[in-house]
């Protein structure tokens, strides 16, 4: 029986915020309680009006004091309870009782997990809607005051500035809720690819829901055709037409020429029909040059361009504070503010801010963003170096491997060795892959380094790097991206030397050496011109070094000839000191009456064998010094390797034995001789 006079305690509110949001609905309920009196109501009225609200004031306040135990800041709690005390003191000055309530202490063990909750940050994407999109409110009225009084409008500002959010997150949603007049047929945004006007194509037949229009003959007539465009718009009954291009940068980076002539000139067509219609392009700042040599549109560009600018302090606390309101995120006293100021006046920090700010939300404690967890996760300019390097350090040697080769494959360095994202059909990557390819993108995907979306017309599918700030603030990738530069500087470099050597009538002289050869032959995608160049340096460094090799061939020939002629010489010699010893020998056995005749015989004998030692010693010389001056070979190709080395054995062996016979056979002094004298 106890049990059923338990009365259950009113749902506390998830948040400040939605306290705050409930107290607004009852002011407005209040003010139209006394609209129905009237104006000239008296305090009696009032009181009125108060009675009616009374159930649903009680059960506000009865809500907001249990929602204390979700509110850690103190100058939250301050406010909360101020509103509490507003609606106390409101009924008794009514003339109804009710106690005073205090907000209930914070507990920890009742915050929400918000599980079920999106994350309010979008990383390394653009916004697409409202709903998050925060801080950039004076920037989006701007930008829609420019649209009504001029045809283009064009968005430039530095990559990461947060181009693309302000245009899709916040421009295209205010001009979606503006009613007529100013109400515009928005074709759904688009980048440029490497197929702009298929893209553009696209676009516009998916807006119209045209299911049998057919895309590539829809696509040739834009290009054939400058007038195509507005009349696949509806030509002179069209209404009101706006057109987005997204990072129209790439119109300069991966479009063919022809394509872009033809979208200049359709979209001057279009301009100028008078029907209202409405171009915005979003591009990076170091290619606003480029959009001048747009002839078609310099009509209109004087009055086109909006400069992006970095976000305030305030406007940086409002992305940062109103999405975690909005989802119930609460971040402890300081950190709003640590973030904010680490990245303010950085043009380009916005991505980097995004990125970090999701990666607290999924380290979250609860529905709170602590202090332990943001210095787990670090510094907003450098979370997506940590991040990325901590996935790319836990995987697998051959899933590294195949990561670094897809996203190399993801950037496009051109003939100014500057680097850019292009897009790559998933086919593409699958063929000149792995067997792990699959796994490898799938894993990057979920991650937020790369997106795949369908192709067009439901062909095969694109993949590409999220954001450019990945290709820049990366170090690892910024690292491998120098090796690709490398690449390209050598094949620009052969390209160049091979054009020159064509127009001078392929000479031999010019040609590339051994090490130039070696560090271009690898080069993928070689032309006719280059191929021709590379085969003929080829053949005149095995000509060269053929013969290379048959003059040292014969060098080494007449210096063995010479050799052996000297060697002779030394045995010869040999052979005459010892002869000597032995006379020398028989001499000392003789008696002494015999030994004053043979003195003058022993010193004939001692003469010419000094002549003969003076003259091998000198022959010795020569050969050493002609031996010194033979050259080296730079290289031995093919079958001229092991004879070069059975040659140069030879040569070895031939001069070690002419030394040994000199070391055994010429001494100035004889020590038999010595003792002779």
């Amino acid at each position: 029986m106890a049990d059923a006079l338990v009365i259950e305690s009113p749902a506390a509110f998830e948040s400040a915020s939605e306290l705050r949001e409930a107290h607004a609905h009852l002011l407005e309920a209040l003010e139209y309680q006394l609209g129905q009196v009237g104006p000239d109501a008296g305090r009696g009225a009032e009181a009125a009006a108060l009675a009616r609200l009374e159930p649903e004031i009680r059960k506000f306040v009865e809500r907001g004091a249990a929602t204390g135990a979700y509110v850690e800041e103190i100058t939250e709690r301050i406010a909360c309870q101020s509103l509490l005390d507003y609606w106390v003191s409101s009924l008794s000055h009514a003339g109804t009782h009710m106690r005073g309530v205090r907000l209930a202490r914070f507990d920890a063990e009742q915050l929400p997990d918000l599980k079920d909750k999106l994350c309010p940050y979008v990383g390394l994407e653009a916004f697409r809607d409202r709903t998050f999109f925060f801080g950039r409110e004076t920037d989006i009225d701007a930008v829609v005051a420019q649209l009504r009084a001029a045809p283009l409008v064009v968005v430039a500002g530095a990559s990461g500035s947060g181009k693309s959010s302000l245009v899709m997150g916040g421009v295209l949603p205010a001009l979606k809720a503006e009613g007529p007049p100013h109400t515009l047929s928005i074709i759904p945004p688009f980048v440029p690819g490497n197929t702009v006007i298929e893209h553009l194509a696209d676009a516009i037949l998916q807006s119209e829901e045209n299911k049998s229009a057919d895309l590539a003959a829809e696509a040739a007539a834009l290009r054939r055709d400058p007038q195509h465009l507005s009349a696949l718009l509806g030509g002179d009954v069209a209404p009101p037409t706006l057109i987005v291009i997204d990072q129209f940068e790439e119109l300069f980076t991966l479009a063919h020429l022809i394509d872009r002539e033809a979208l200049a000139a359709n979209f001057r067509v279009l301009l100028e029909a008078g029907r209202g219609h409405r171009v915005i392009l979003t591009v990076r700042e170091e290619f606003r040059s480029r959009i001048v040599e747009l002839s078609p549109l310099s009509p209109y560009l004087d009055k086109a361009w909006y400069s992006m600018r970095p976000m305030g302090y305030d406007a940086l606390r409002a992305a940062i504070e109103k999405p975690a309101e909005r989802q119930n995120l609460q971040f402890q006293p300081g950190i709003v503010d640590d973030l904010a100021k680490k990245v303010l006046g950085q043009p380009a920090a916005l991505p980097l801010l995004q990125f970090t700010l999701r990666s607290l939300w999924e380290a979250r404690d609860r529905n709170r963003i602590t202090w332990e967890v943001y210095h787990k996760i670090g510094d907003p300019l450098n979370e997506l170096k940590t991040s990325a390097d901590r996935f790319y350090n836990n995987l697998l040697d051959e899933t590294k491997l195949e990561v670094k080769r897809i996203l190399l494959e993801l950037v496009r360095v051109n003939d100014l060795l500057e680097a850019y994202r292009q897009p790559v059909p998933k086919s593409r990557l699958l063929q000149a892959g792995r067997a792990n390819t699959e796994e490898v993108l799938r894993l990057l995907a979920d991650n937020d380094y790369v997106r795949i979306t369908p192709g067009l017309d439901g062909s095969d599918p694109v993949v590409e790097v999220k954001h450019e700030s990945l290709v820049r603030n990366w170090p690892l990738l910024v690292g491998w991206i120098d090796e690709k530069r490398s690449q390209v500087r050598q094949r620009l470099a052969l390209g160049q030397t091979a054009k020159r050597w064509a127009d001078s009538g392929r000479p031999t002289a010019g040609l590339l050496t051994g090490w130039q050869l070696k560090a271009v032959e690898e080069q993928p995608n070689l032309s006719a011109l280059e191929r021709e160049f590379l085969q003929a340096s080829a053949e005149a460094i095995k000509g060269e070094e053929a013969a290379a090799f048959r003059r040292r061939t014969r060098l080494i020939v007449m210096a063995a000839v010479l050799a052996v002629i000297a060697a002779i010489c030394g045995f010869g010699t040999a052979a005459v000191v010892l002869a000597q010893k032995h006379k020398i020998q028989n001499y000392i056995l003789r008696p002494r009456k015999q030994r004053s005749n043979s003195r003058n015989r022993i010193s004939k004998y001692e003469n010419s064998t000094l002549k003969l030692q003076k003259k091998a010693t000198s022959l010795w010389n020569r050969m050493t010094n002609f031996g010194r001056r033979l050259p080296r070979p730079r290289r031995k190709i093919g079958k001229f390797r092991d004879c070069g080395s059975k040659a140069d054995s030879m040569f070895t062996a031939i001069l070690s034995c002419f030394w040994i016979s000199r070391q055994s056979g010429w001494r100035k002094t004889n020590p038999i001789c010595t003792e002779i004298y």
